[in-house]
């Protein structure tokens, strides 16, 4: 399940989950905007505060037209490169 659709599900706000995982508003807005993947931690901390119903899976692009997928920034200052798979 997409993050975007467990908070719409659960009636949870940007700022609310950003301060449950620890994290700015801009970053929780980033990650529903598919601009950003969220670091190991902060995905741990996404897992249990869903109940698993958000994966890790589910922070990628799948891009059906045109048959792959896109890696999307991991959000690192220091890793700020996209890759296609």
């Amino acid at each position: 399940m997409k993050l975007s659709d467990w908070m719409l599900k659960n009636n949870v706000r940007n700022k609310d989950l950003a301060l449950k995982l620890g994290v700015t508003v801009q970053s929780i807005a980033n990650y529903r905007g598919n601009k950003r993947i969220p670091t190991h931690e902060v995905m741990n901390r996404i897992l249990e505060t869903t109940s698993n119903a958000v994966a890790a899976n589910d922070f990628y692009h799948h891009e059906t037209d045109i048959g792959h997928c896109k890696a999307l920034e991991v959000s690192e200052p220091v890793n700020k490169q996209v890759r296609d798979v």
